[in-house]
């Protein structure tokens, strides 16, 4: 194995023939470098869809108030009720497998309904507790969230995003301590705050006011909009979000079967929903590699076929001088691993190549970013060494079927061969 010219007689059968070797290692080299390439592909849409997930807890579930859709307890269909801050003590008390839950108003976004001087916007106002950010995390960037004395003393603070800040003040400007004037009334700036995830424009677009404050300016009581909740470890939000849902309508005398009077969404099933997409994608990805690196290597196969096939004088030649069957199928399956493996490796580097290219020029024309659904193509190391394992694996065998045929020819036969 580590005779120099052992190596030399390899590299010499193998270029005996450049053009059929060229060939036939291509069938390896493109099934490798398809491979890369779907890979890269499917793991860059993954992860651009999975950015939408980033600041979000994977745990949680929101729910809301929708008309009823069915009679009961002596109301009409299509009556309106809603969520309470009453309904949200009694989900914490009742419901021990409950890890969080934050109520939310949402006052919308009216026509430049946040302004500071001649400076002026429309941007999403919501009303929120401190618990908000085990629902929805984000980056504090200046100062600080909501707190409980925000909401006991009914403060007129509010916490900005990211692009409200650069709207309203000069670059360079401090907003904290500055204010604002929000529907009318003025809240100063306790905070800056940026999304988790670039791609979430609209938490950047967003001002937090406190929840009893903006409450009080919408007149609306204990009345929520909606709320998140998340689960205790190892609880299904599912199971959760169901005890959750029958408790509001045995509150609010809602028929039990009405699927249409709490509105809800479950973070967690979505989340898995996307991981089984993406799982499907890969493996699909794999397949298709797989299957065109597996034609290579049958054609490497063949190929080693027809060279024993010419060379039978030289190996029963061999064997007439004492060579044994373990160095025949050495030398054979030697020469289709190294076929196989320079060929794939080949392939391997060039698709790592062109998605590192991808990538730079899409990094280059700020084409990845906000919104983008294409996001760092790249293999994973895993992988890589995955597909060369599978490279080393496919080499030894194609070069088995061969090597046993090359055992088999007797040398007084071979050395008659004509």
């Amino acid at each position: 194995m580590f005779d120099a010219d052992y190596w030399k007689e390899i590299f010499h059968t193998l270029g005996c023939n450049k053009t059929r070797t060229l060939l036939t290692a291509f069938g390896v080299f493109w099934g490798l470098f398809m491979l890369t390439l779907l890979t890269g592909a499917g793991n860059a849409l993954r992860n651009g869809a999975m950015k939408d997930f980033d600041g979000y807890a994977k745990n949680g579930a929101y729910l809301w108030s929708q008309p009823t859709g069915k009679p009961c307890g002596g109301y009409s269909r299509g009556r309106e009720w809603h969520i309470t801050l009453q309904d949200v003590a009694v989900l914490k008390h009742k419901l021990a497998e409950l890890k969080s839950i934050a109520p939310r108003l949402h006052a919308g976004s009216g026509a430049k309904n946040v302004a500071r001087g001649a400076r002026s916007a429309s941007f999403t106002v919501v009303g929120d507790v401190p618990s908000w950010r085990d629902i929805e995390s984000m980056k504090i960037l200046k100062g600080r969230f909501i707190n409980g004395l925000d909401i006991r003393e009914k403060r007129k603070v509010c916490v900005i995003g990211k692009r409200v800040a650069e709207v309203l003040f000069l670059p360079g400007e401090e907003p904290i301590g500055k204010k604002v004037k929000v529907f009318g009334g003025y809240f100063r700036v306790v905070g800056v705050v940026a999304p988790v995830s670039a791609q979430d424009r609209q938490k950047s677009r967003t001002v937090h006011l406190p929840f009893a404050t903006l409450g009080g300016l919408l007149n609306l009581g204990d009345d929520i909009h909606y709320m998140g909740v998340t689960a205790a470890d190892g609880v299904s939000v599912a199971t959760l979000e169901e005890r959750i849902i029958a408790i509001l309508k045995e509150r609010h005398s809602i028929a039990p079967d009405d699927a249409q009077a709490v509105g809800h969404v479950n973070i967690e099933r979505q989340y898995r929903k996307m991981t089984s997409l993406f799982f499907g994608i890969s493996a699909l990805s794999w397949a298709v590699g797989l299957g065109t690196l597996a034609a290579g290597v049958i054609g490497i196969c063949n190929i080693m076929l027809l060279v024993i096939r010419e060379r039978t004088r030289e190996i029963g030649i061999k064997r007439a001088l004492g060579a044994t069957p373990l160095q025949i199928r050495l030398q054979i399956v030697c020469e289709s691993a190294l076929l196989t493996c320079v060929s794939g490796y080949a392939g391997l580097s060039a698709g790592v190549v062109i998605l590192e290219a991808v990538n730079r020029v899409l990094k280059k024309a700020s084409v990845v970013g906000e919104g983008s659904m294409f996001l760092n193509p790249s293999i994973s190391l895993d992988a890589a060494l995955g597909a060369l394992a599978v490279l080393v694996v496919a080499g030894i065998l194609a070069g088995l079927l061969p090597a046993q045929r090359a055992v088999r020819i007797k040398p007084v036969e071979a050395i008659q061969d004509e």
